[in-house]
């Protein structure tokens, strides 16, 4: 009887083991029909050491490692991570209006090319129009006009071959390598053919609003709330933004006087920038805060007045220029943006002006990196974009080219610009509403000054990479000489291309005598830079007349290095350059805009001359240069603008310790001289032009 109930109560405690087992896995759910786990590592399997779940004792490796007992389980964690993941991005698509489960495509939208289509009526207005007192008061406009339509294909519907404006954001965005299925040697701009093609891949049922929306800045800072640089550069104002007449003065100042000269902003883009509701530092973009206050610094800089007023308007443009400052870090490690470019070219363009010359190279070298993010320095004929909208691109590049250019040569500093690393062509067209279309004598054409800058910018490139790079101070003589004969041809070529009555070194025609354009005065300039620049190299080998050079048996051993025969006049052809760039200075005053780059071209001239003087004391022309060296340095003490920073002084300064050394060369050869070399005749001529 006994043994019958231990037999009853074992079955029923049996039969309640397996009962409670049954509800155990039943809560685990019905997705879990997996079966018992084990928290075991590789190293007690292969021991043959089992470890339960629930299990309280565990090797110490175990707990060690903490590793699982089998491969299914590490997948099944990472698989309900993807899904979780999708799910949010499903759900954070569709809380910004992306609607994926559409099966029709909404049909093409169309979006205007600057961010303010009531302004660009008047965009070709003078400054004479009253719509340009009134643009900060103007609304700026939903800029995207929908319409709605059905197509059979799904997928983005871009329709690009009759669009004639896109969506600014769209056209600054880039696809990365890191995207693309077949990674390439570089990524891809989303208006390439190759790039819509692969939108309409990925993205499937998504309208060209909605992705112009979510590639915006403003949608992108709305979407990275976890971005690691979040608040990591903290900006402070230094001046508060003027009035809104006082803003309206100063941007017609800045649309007249500077961007004619340096056209980095469109006129309708510019005015769309101002015309926004509220312009507080809160409200805008780093990008957009950085144009703002750079532009009213500029436009302050150049505003003409007497000493006290021009001294009140310097300190106003610097403390603009402070507020520009404070935002650089955020343009060069934020998205890229064709705003971001504009901002660092134009505060470098500012600071060259005051010959501040230790930022400029890092600010023109962040523009050029966003450029190349960006895909300014490429050619892409399938571009959807306008026809003005890809000549402005092209002009902000060439823009950041040439000043890469130029403070490489003006400093001996390596490019940032690699002339293998971009594929754009020169320009065909001189910017819109800018001064570089001059009109020919003959009223045949134009002359496009713009186009003759880009190429005089590829010659200082090449100059400075033949004969001051590095990798050329140790050249031999002859190569030297080789390469200073080439690129004197391709100077010489380059001048040749230009009108008779625009080239340096001619007479300068009545029209152009009372005021010269400052487009031509900078041409100029440049070019007897470049000569003086590619003579010196000779020059400072202590290689004065061509009978030097024929003495040299590493010259004589290498025939092809003479092949240019303006060589061997080298440094008669550095002194003549050095004289014209000083003869400049009467059609140079405070008014020019972007007065401050243009002093440096005398300096450099003088000191030229100066130090020509040094080399050879007893030169029958020593007392010429003397003039034009005392000429120079009472010019520039005479401008207040050269004595408002601290850059400029340090040239005048310079300026004066070479004229000085000169002075006393010329006194103490004077001394060593006989008395028949005193006694010379009083009057001083102009030496004879070779």
């Amino acid at each position: 009887m006994s043994r019958s109930s231990e037999q009853v109560g074992s079955g029923r405690h049996r039969h309640h083991e397996f009962l409670n087992k049954t509800l155990a896995q039943a809560d685990i759910g019905a997705a879990k029909q997996e079966p018992p786990r084990h928290k075991v590592c590789n190293a007690c399997r292969r021991k043959k050491q089992a470890g339960h779940l629930a299990a309280t004792v565990r090797c110490s490796t175990c707990r060690e490692r903490r590793s699982s007992s089998t491969r299914n389980e590490e997948r099944r964690v990472m698989i309900n991570r993807l899904e979780t993941n999708i799910e949010r991005m499903e759900s954070r698509l569709h809380s910004m209006g992306l609607k994926l489960s559409e099966s029709n495509a909404t049909a093409a939208q169309e979006f205007p090319c600057s961010n303010a289509p009531a302004l660009e009526r008047s965009s070709h207005d003078t400054a004479s129009d009253p719509d340009l007192g009134n643009f900060c008061a103007a609304q700026e406009p939903d800029p995207m006009s929908t319409t709605s339509g059905a197509d059979a294909n799904p997928g983005i519907v871009f329709s690009y071959k009759n669009i004639e404006n896109w969506p600014p954001c769209l056209a600054y965005f880039s696809i990365p390598r890191s995207l693309v299925d077949t990674p390439l040697a570089g990524g891809f701009s989303a208006i390439s053919q190759k790039g819509l093609e692969w939108i309409s891949q990925k993205a499937g049922n998504v309208s060209l609003g909605n992705l112009s929306s979510l590639l915006s800045v403003k949608g992108l800072e709305g979407t990275t709330t976890n971005n690691p640089l979040e608040g990591a550069f903290p900006s402070r104002m230094f001046c508060s933004l003027p009035t809104k007449e006082e803003i309206v003065s100063l941007v017609q100042d800045y649309l007249e006087e500077f961007n004619v000269l340096f056209p980095i902003f469109q006129r309708s883009e510019l005015l769309s920038l101002f015309s926004q509701k509220s312009l507080d530092m809160g409200v805008q973009t780093p990008s957009q805060w950085a144009c703002i206050n750079a532009i009213l610094a500029t436009a302050y800089m150049i505003r003409p007045g007497d000493e006290d007023s021009g001294t009140d308007h310097h300190q106003k443009s610097w403390l603009f220029m402070q507020n520009a400052l404070e935002v650089v870090n955020g343009l060069g490690l934020g998205p890229p943006d064709l705003l971001a470019v504009q901002a660092l070219l134009l505060v470098a363009t500012f600071l060259l002006g005051t010959s501040a010359e230790h930022p400029c190279g890092f600010l023109v070298s962040a523009a050029i990196r966003i450029c190349h993010e960006l895909g300014l320095g490429k050619t892409d004929d399938g571009s959807p974009l306008c026809p003005e909208e890809i000549q402005h691109r092209q002009t902000v590049f060439w823009i950041a080219y040439w000043l890469d250019r130029e403070l490489s040569l003006r400093f001996c500093e390596p490019p940032a610009q690699s002339d293998e690393d971009f594929s754009a062509t020169l320009p065909m067209e001189a910017p819109t509403g800018s001064k570089y279309n001059m009109p020919t004598n003959d009223f045949s054409g134009s002359f496009n000054a713009f186009r003759s800058t880009c190429q005089l910018a590829i010659i200082k490139g090449q100059l400075y990479r033949d004969l001051y790079s590095p990798a050329a101070e140790d050249k031999p003589l002859s190569q030297i000489i080789a390469s200073v004969g080439k690129l004197d041809e391709k100077l010489q070529e380059w001048k040749r291309s230009i009108p008779p009555e625009y080239q340096p070194e001619k007479a300068i025609p009545d029209c152009h005598r009372s005021k010269m354009s400052p487009v031509l005065l900078l041409l100029h300039y440049s070019y007897f830079h470049c000569m003086i620049a590619i003579h010196r190299r000779v020059v400072g080998r202590g290689l004065s007349i061509g009978m030097d050079l024929m003495e040299k048996n590493d010259v004589m051993s290498s025939p092809a290095s003479l092949s240019n025969p303006r060589v061997l006049l080298s440094t008669s052809l550095c002194t003549k350059a050095a004289r014209a760039s000083i003869k400049l200075t009467s059609h140079l005053s405070e008014n020019v805009p972007f007065f401050g780059s243009y002093v440096y071209y005398p300096v450099v001239a003088s000191m030229t001359l100066s130090w020509s003087i040094i080399r050879n004391p007893q030169d029958a022309n020593r007392g010429y240069n003397l003039k034009l060296i005392d000429r120079t340095e009472d010019f520039l003490t005479s401008q207040a603008f050269c004595n408002a920073f601290e850059g400029i002084r340090r040239l005048v300064k310079q300026c004066t310790e070479y004229r000085s050394i000169a002075e006393a060369a010329v006194k103490a050869t004077m001394s060593a001289c006989s008395a028949a070399d005193l006694n010379r005749p009083d009057t001083i001529t102009e030496p004879s032009s070779l």
